[in-house]
């Protein structure tokens, strides 16, 4: 970035001026958060809107970006790559991998939203004599960090009751560090100094970055009870069981409710509830490595690592090399799910499943099959 007064070059990021008449210059930074239209509505209802000047030759406004690319997509082009290293990626995390990148007098450390959930989406770190707290939003990529000391009392946290609260007074907080009921209600923690962006952004500008490893086991706890009760049960018939998180509520299926990944004898499958057994059935049907489980449809769900060939997840493996999971194909794993989802019915309004459209139709003659994922 440049300014045009002085012709300075800016870092996005810190916003110092690296080159030019005003080197060295740092704009204060104004705190900003990343996260979902319903999120932010949710938080402030009556915000205002900035909307886009139509464009004649694109209806988007954004000239197509971002149409198949979402949050942590895997997935970096040469050109790309060329414009943000100076030298090697840094492979120390997936390029993809999501981060809370948090700098402190002068220290910059990563924060990956993977090690916050396993600290049921709240950890607590030391940095350059600050205590911080850092949270995450369970079904969703939401992050928040806040210093600890409020009034110079030093707050622990943890997810309880599906918010924020800390331990010393009770209160509940949002994931913008406001107190929103018991005794503090209306205080806020004061904001860190972060970014929340893939890991290969953030280590291209922070050389070298710390990265935060979660000391604990992993204590994530799903918090809808079909999925706790999943955990459960998979663990009480043998299963080895490793969540991973809650499924971001903004890349589910479409007509699944909630979800769940986690690694299930030691390869990741993703769990979907549906509305009824009609989109469960069409989704664990017509996907290539799913199954249904009553109103639940199981998928394999590789990490990309074990996708693709290369760091820049650019090349992708032949299908036979990629390790799926063999449980979408075992009938008691699948009874195991569809016993801890629940029971449901059809479609409400009688319609027919896709697959049960299939059927006809090749009933009646047709050659009739899905196109597949």
């Amino acid at each position: 970035m440049w300014d045009i007064e002085s012709d300075s070059v800016w870092s996005p990021f810190d916003g110092a001026a690296m080159n030019g008449p005003v080197k060295g210059t740092v704009i204060p930074r104004v705190p900003t958060l990343q996260t979902t239209w319903k999120e932010w509505l949710a938080l402030n209802p009556d915000t205002d809107v900035v909307v886009w000047e139509p464009w004649p030759t694109h209806s988007d406004a954004r000239h197509g970006h971002g149409a198949i690319k979402w949050v942590g997509s895997a997935g970096l082009e040469q050109m790309f790559i060329d414009t943000i290293q100076c030298g090697e990626l840094d492979t120390r995390l997936a390029e993809n991998a999501l981060i809370m990148g948090i700098q402190v007098k002068g220290t910059a450390r990563a924060y990956p939203l993977a090690e916050v959930r396993k600290g049921n989406n709240v950890i607590h770190d030391e940095m350059q004599g600050d205590g911080i707290t850092v949270w995450a939003e369970p079904d969703s990529h939401t992050m928040g960090a806040y210093q600890r000391n409020l009034d110079g009392q030093t707050l622990t946290f943890e997810r309880s009751g599906g918010t924020f609260k800390d331990v010393e007074t009770g209160s509940s907080w949002n994931i913008l560090g406001i107190a929103t009921d018991g005794p503090l209600q209306g205080k806020r923690l004061t904001h860190a100094d972060w970014h929340f962006m893939e890991w290969h952004t953030w280590a291209s500008y922070h050389r070298p970055s710390e990265i935060y490893e979660n000391p604990e086991a992993n204590r994530l706890a799903p918090e809808p009870a079909d999925l706790a009760r999943l955990v459960e049960d998979l663990g009480a018939a043998g299963y080895s069981v490793e969540p991973e998180g809650e499924y971001l509520y903004a890349r589910l299926p479409l007509c699944a409710q909630r979800g769940l990944t986690a690694a299930v004898n030691g390869k990741r499958l993703s769990f979907f509830v549906f509305q009824n057994t009609n989109d469960a059935s069409d989704y664990g049907g017509l996907r290539s490595h799913a199954a249904q489980a009553g109103i639940a449809a199981v998928e394999s769900d590789p990490t990309d690592e074990d996708i693709f060939t290369d760091a820049t997840y650019a090349q992708r493996k032949p299908e036979a090399e990629i390790p799926h999971s063999e449980l979408i194909a075992d009938s008691a794993f699948l009874a195991v799910v569809e016993q801890a989802i629940g029971g449901g019915g059809g479609d409400p309004d009688g319609e027919k499943s896709y697959q049960e459209i299939f059927a006809g139709l090749t009933e009646a003659g047709y050659q009739a099959s899905a196109g597949g994922d």
